[in-house]
């Protein structure tokens, strides 16, 4: 062990023996230094190893790392939302789930509606993105029974999808047609009608007792001009008028609806003597002929077409029956003009060579004093009248009052009948 010495000085004073008196001193064992005297003590200290140092070292760093960093260099911890935040968040969750789910039941049980409106539309990359979509959501509504359940549905509420989804006035007999005020011949004077072949003879002259019976069937503008004319009709007295009007439909389309079935329905349950057709506003479009598709305008479009306006005209004329075919009117595009003038020209040249047809053109009623199409025409008093709807197709009711003069005059001409009271 090593022995470290210090020199302490003794003290002097009280309880103390001079020098050379030979006392001891208190602390010194009794042993005399002499003199002044001096004591010695000594302090024991353990030698530190290198691995004790090292291990101390280590505790100091370990116990630094645990106390981590000071408060103000720690980082951000992310504080949760409040309760309420979390609350709507779940309610807003739960809201787009439900949503999602009546979205997917309704597809469900409209499929089949919905693809009777995609089987409708014309030709083309939208009208096969829409089957496309649709056909699996058909297979899962048919295979689960959801389709069938909607149309269940709705043809309890008398609107079964199994035909066209259009909106259709029903043929009903006018038994009082209501008063209107006399309209003014209609201005300029349009076309000759295109004559019946002479072999036809004239119809018997209708009376109360025995009145007329005529069908007026079309689209939406023949169904414009239809009201006017069953109204005008019946308020001769002498004519029983029925309208059969479905919108958006035509001949370009038999796998939407088909008209010649109808008109087969019509005839065999009114047996009309006369039935005034006005179709065509639809039909400037493509269609499929065996299963392929055929650009509207092509002499294979023409040709097919032309055969539809025959198998209308055959419906009628099978029983002895005649028939007026309204032309389309003029329009406010020079194209869709030209495509409308495209069909009247197919429907009249079958009228020449079909007896107990005859053609009435519609285009000089709706044209001004040079030709052009305008929505507004003078009547007798010179006063301008809206003979066109906004959407510059359809007629106004001052239009489809004009045409239905005009259709009359032409029946009483080419008929043989005189309908007055």
């Amino acid at each position: 062990m090593r022995k470290v010495h210090l020199r302490l000085p003794i003290p002097r004073g009280r309880g103390a023996h001079s020098a050379g008196s030979g006392g001891s001193t208190p602390g010194n064992g009794g042993r005399d230094e002499g003199g002044g005297g001096v004591a010695t003590a000594t302090r024991v200290r353990r030698p530190r190893s290198l691995h004790a140092d090292a291990l101390s070292g280590l505790e100091r760093i370990s116990g630094a790392r645990d106390a981590g960093p000071r408060p103000s260099e720690q980082e951000p911890v992310p504080s949760r939302p409040p309760p309420s935040q979390e609350r709507k968040l779940e309610a807003a969750g739960r809201v787009l789930v439900i949503g999602f789910v009546c979205f997917a039941l309704w597809l469900l049980l409209d499929v089949h509606s919905l693809q009777r409106s995609a089987e409708s539309s014309p030709l083309g990359a939208r009208r096969t993105a829409a089957l496309t979509a649709l056909r699996p959501i058909g297979w899962i509504g048919n295979a689960t029974g959801v389709a069938y359940l909607g149309d269940l549905v709705k043809e309890a509420l008398g609107r079964p999808t199994g035909g066209p989804v259009v909106k259709s006035t029903p043929p009903v007999p006018v038994a009082a047609p209501r008063a209107r005020s006399p309209q003014a011949p209609p201005a300029p004077a349009p076309q000759s009608p295109t004559p019946v072949p002479p072999a036809q003879p004239p119809l018997p002259q209708p009376t109360a007792a025995n009145p007329l019976r005529v069908l007026a069937i079309g689209d939406s503008i023949g169904e414009d001009f239809g009201q006017s004319l069953v109204s005008k009709l019946g308020a001769t007295g002498v004519v029983q008028a029925t309208l059969d009007g479905k919108i958006n439909t035509g001949l370009a389309r038999p796998d939407y609806f088909d008209w010649p079935g109808e008109l087969r329905t019509d005839v065999s349950r009114f047996h009309p003597d006369v039935v005034v057709a006005m179709i065509g506003a639809n039909d400037n479009q493509s269609f499929l002929v065996g299963g392929r598709g055929v650009q509207f305008g092509t002499p294979e479009w023409i040709a097919a077409y032309t055969q539809r306006v025959v198998t209308m005209m055959d419906e009628v004329t099978a029983q002895g029956d005649r028939m007026l075919w309204v032309g389309m009117p003029v329009m406010p595009s020079a194209g869709f003009s030209d495509q409308m003038q495209l069909l009247n020209r197919i429907v009249e040249s079958q009228a020449v060579v079909h007896t107990g047809v005859s053609y009435l053109d519609s285009w000089h009623v709706f044209v001004d004093s040079g030709g052009r199409y305008s929505p507004y025409l003078p009547d007798a008093s010179g006063g301008e009248q809206q003979v066109r709807e906004p959407d510059g197709v359809h007629l106004a009711r001052a239009g489809s009052d004009r045409l239905a003069d005009w259709a009359i005059g032409s029946i009483q001409s080419q008929f043989g009948v005189r309908l007055s009271p």
